[in-house]
Parts: structure tokens; C-alpha cells; sequence
């Protein structure tokens, strides 16, 4: 919670203890009191701004600012309440604030870090439609495939500028995604008053001539804005960082005509035989492949000025990476693969999928793993594990044979330079923002043990330096080999 959240709901605890107890023996200093939680209110409406979760606590400072209000106009004759209805609505006051406490806590306003870097960030967006491919989640001949990307680089510094909102469009995607999940339309609002680092359409900083340009690729049903921190960090080191909504595929992306495209490429693992699972997996891996080749295209356009004048020879075309999670981790795979433009990869928690499997790659790439992820590979899973979720053994079998194909896929990509590791106490989604989303991701095994702050560190200090070597050709990768005292959650792994 915020510093003038809590003071404000233990202000307002303390005056319903001062309620129930027998404020009329005392009302000047109850009075003051009064005072003090309203003082509290405003500076934390103007500072902090307001956000759901504090509803009762403003209506509680509300309510107490009209009793002295009651007491003048009834001439200081108040009615008396007996104890046995001040210490119950007393009571239930103190359990709502209790649960108002949690609630600002299992979603919190929260702070993005820093990013590492000496430079300002500045960002913008882009939406890049392609002139070949048609829309295939629509069945609409006349639609064309268009994608939403986020730009992040390395910025001059503004003096004055406020940074842009974490999720700008909150106001217009956040009811969407709320309704479409079954929640109230106000439950993502806090969004609203969460801030980023970059500064909205900045000038491209003069440190450099030319950065080097960094695709980004999301997991399945998530969105390019729970990359935000790394995108910062690395934009802050003089990278360019193009971040990728692939569309229908996320939660929501809102285009600057203000459609708004949902989730429409849902994978039917539990419903399917695996076989065709398979299918729809290489199928949609494919249109993502197409994704990314649509952006690299633009991004040849934007550094020769052909539409914009903002990053004309300002990006390093023969120095490009690509880095993604999950989905997004087999898809910065399968385009290292297919691109010749793309130099190196890093795949965060995915698994493999596509014709890169069969050979591995022969370019610089990471793979970096959560420890859950890494011991299942590491101890394959058994029969019985499965055996409850209803799965055959014929179609065990297939699974066990796909994770043998990919384990070997990584070997091979490790023998010809590649590196794997894993992060200790990380789960699935400490490669994104999202641990800070919530503290209730790791009790629900989304995220690892590893404290939110720290896991975003360790992730970022991997990506910057991986990138660093093989795009800017620094020397150091002692933290991706395992070999720094201060990342000792870092450690590499083999597999057979």
C-alpha cells in the first residue's frame, strides 16, 4: 500500500475505536481527529489518486465528516446511540477495513524498478498491417492481418515530462478484459495509477549513432505490456525494443481506431488428441513467425524513413535479437530459425515446437528456464502422473516423445554455442511484470518463491547481458554461465 493509503484507513480505524468507546466525552479531540482523516483523504485523492479498493474508507470519511456537521445544526444535541449498536456497526467497520487492508494488498498499486540503465526511455506505438496475409482468426476474406507494437529505445532527456501510464488504455481495455473473465468492470482500475519509466514520443537520444534492435514476443492469452519492465530496462542499455502484440492471442489489444480484438486462438489441449493439438500449435506458431517477419520488414521501412522521419538511420539492422515467453519463447526460436536477419534469441520458460526441432539452431540463443520447468525436463514425468488427467498411454507416449525431441533440439542448440539455464524458486510468469501484479500469483504456483523484485532483477540482468554480448559484442556472460556471486540463483544445466 501506498503512505497516505495507510495512514488513512488506520486514521479511520482509529476513529471508529473512538466511535464505539464513547466519542462524545471527548468531541473536540474526536473533532481534530476528524480533521486529521479528512487532511489525509485530500492529500492522498491529490498525490496518490483514488483507486476501488479504498471505497469504504472514503465513505467512512464521509460519514464521520458529517458528524460535527450534525452536532452544529441540531445544536449540539446528537442522538445517542446505545452500546449495543455502536460496538456491532463498530465492529463491522473494523472487519470491512480489515478486508479493504487485503484487498489493497492482493492488488496492489505498484512500482515499476528502475530501469538499469544510464539513458532515458522513451516510447511509442505502432500499428503495422500486412500486405500479403489475411486475417485468419476472422474468416473475413476483405480483413488483413494487422498487428499492435510498442516501441521502447533510448530517449533524450525531458525535463518536467510525466511518464506514461503503465497501460494507457486502461480505460478502454480494462472493462473488455474484465467482462470477457467474468469479473466486475472496475477490478483492473488501479492500473490506471500505475506509471511506467518512458516518456511518450520522446526524441531518439544522440548517444549513439545507431542501437540495436530487440523484437519482443509474449506468451499465449497474455500481452506485450507484461514485458514492460524488461523492454525499459534494456531501452535504458541503448537498445531498441520493438514489443509484439500478436493479435487474438491476447488478452485484449486496442488499435488506434479503438477496436478492440480479444482472445480468439485459444489451444484445446483437454479437448483434442494430441496429434491435432500439435497441428493448431504449429499452426498459430506459424502465423506468429509471420508476425514477427512483418515487423522486421517495417522496421527496414522506419530505418530508411520511408513512412516517418523518427528512426530513420537510427537502427542497427545488422545487429537484430529476439527474446520471448512461453508461446513467444518457441516463436524467437522457430524465427532465429527461418530469419537470417535475426542474430541471436533467448527463449524465457517455453516449450519447442516447429521445423527447428529437427536441427536445433546454429545462432547464439538462450534458453533460460524457471526451476519447476527445468526439473521436468531434467526427470521426466511418469505415466501415472498423467494417468489422472484422463490421457492415454498411447497418447502419454507422444508427449514423453515431444519432450525428448525438444530436450534434444536444446542440446544441439547448446553443442553450437547456445546456453541454458535456470533461475532458482521461478515459476512460469517471473519472466514477465506480473509477480507485482499481485502477491497471489506464487500461492497459486503462477509465479515461483523467488521474492517479485528480485526474480525481475535476475531476469533483466540475463536478458541485458546476453544481448550485450552478442549484439554489441561486450565479452562478460559470467551471470548466463552461472559464475556470478551476485546472481547465485543462476545455474546452468545439461541434459541428456
Amino acid at each position: 500500500m501506498r503512505i497516505f493509503e495507510i495512514l488513512l484507513v488506520f486514521a479511520c480505524i482509529n476513529l471508529c475505536l473512538w466511535s464505539m468507546v464513547g466519542m462524545e466525552k471527548k468531541f473536540k479531540l474526536f473533532t481534530a481527529l476528524i480533521g486529521i482523516n479528512t487532511l489525509l483523504f485530500l492529500v492522498h485523492m491529490i498525490s496518490e489518486g483514488l483507486r476501488w479498493q479504498l471505497t469504504f474508507s472514503y465513505l467512512l470519511t464521509l460519514f464521520f465528516i458529517l458528524i460535527p456537521l450534525m452536532k452544529h445544526l441540531l445544536k449540539d444535541k446528537l442522538p445517542k446511540f446505545p452500546k449495543l449498536v455502536k460496538i456491532p456497526l463498530g465492529v463491522l467497520s473494523l472487519i470491512i477495513l480489515v478486508l479493504t487492508i487485503s484487498s489493497c494488498v492482493i492488488l496492489p498499486v505498484f512500482k515499476l524498478p528502475v530501469p538499469s540503465g544510464p539513458l532515458t526511455v522513451g516510447v511509442t506505438s505502432k500499428s503495422f498491417t500486412d500486405p500479403v496475409r489475411d486475417e485468419p482468426f476472422t474468416g473475413d476474406p476483405g480483413d488483413r492481418r494487422r498487428i499492435m507494437v510498442q516501441i521502447f529505445y533510448p530517449a533524450e532527456k525531458l525535463e518536467g515530462a510525466k511518464p506514461e501510464k503503465y497501460i494507457p488504455e486502461i480505460g478502454t481495455l480494462g472493462p473488455y478484459v474484465s467482462e470477457s473473465s467474468g469479473f466486475p468492470k472496475f477490478i483492473l482500475n488501479h492500473f490506471n495509477l500505475v506509471q511506467s519509466n518512458s516518456f511518450k514520443n520522446a526524441s531518439v537520444s544522440n548517444a549513439k549513432p545507431k542501437y540495436p534492435l530487440v523484437l519482443l514476443s509474449h506468451g499465449m492469452g497474455t500481452s506485450r505490456r507484461l514485458h514492460t519492465i524488461q523492454a525499459e530496462n534494456l531501452a535504458s542499455q541503448g537498445f531498441i525494443v520493438a514489443a509484439i502484440d500478436h493479435t487474438y492471442s491476447t488478452t485484449g489489444t486496442v488499435f488506434p481506431d479503438e477496436k478492440i480484438t480479444g482472445f480468439k486462438s485459444e489451444i484445446p489441449y483437454d479437448t483434442l488428441p494430441y496429434d491435432k493439438v500439435q497441428l493448431e500449435v504449429e499452426r498459430i506458431g506459424e502465423i506468429w513467425t509471420g508476425d514477427i517477419k512483418l515487423v522486421l520488414d517495417e522496421f527496414e521501412k522506419l530505418n530508411l524513413g520511408a513512412s516517418e522521419a523518427m528512426f530513420k538511420g537510427r537502427i542497427d539492422t545488422s545487429n537484430i535479437g529476439i527474446f520471448g515467453h512461453s508461446f513467444g519463447g518457441a516463436a524467437a526460436f522457430n524465427a532465429c530459425f527461418k530469419e537470417s536477419r535475426i542474430k541471436a534469441g533467448i527463449d524465457m520458460d517455453g516449450s519447442l515446437h516447429g521445423p527447428a526441432l529437427k536441427t536445433g539452431l546454429n545462432k547464439p540463443f538462450l534458453f533460460m528456464l524457471g526451476e519447476d520447468h527445468m526439473g521436468m525436463r531434467k526427470n521426466l514425468p511418469t505415466y501415472e502422473e498423467f494417468k489422472a488427467q484422463g490421457i492415454s498411454q498411447e497418447e502419454f507416449n507422444k508427449i514423453i516423445q515431444a519432450f525428448k525431441e525438444e530436450n534434444e533440439a536444446i542440446s544441439k542448440t547448446v553443442k553450437n554455442g547456445g546456453n541454458l539455464l535456470y533461475i532458482k524458486g521461478t515459476g512460469h510468469y517471473n519472466f514477465t511484470d506480473a509477480p507485482l501484479y499481485s502477491p497471489i500469483l506464487k500461492y497459486v504456483k503462477l509465479a515461483g518463491p523467488i521474492q517479485a523484485e528480485r526474480g525481475i532483477e535476475i531476469v533483466n540482468a540475463c536478458v541485458l547481458e546476453f544481448f550485450q554480448k552478442h549484439l554489441n559484442g561486450k565479452p562478460d556472460l559470467s551471470i548466463i554461465k552461472g559464475s556470478s556471486k551476485n546472481y547465485p540463483e543462476v545455474l546452468t544445466e545439461t541434459l541428456k
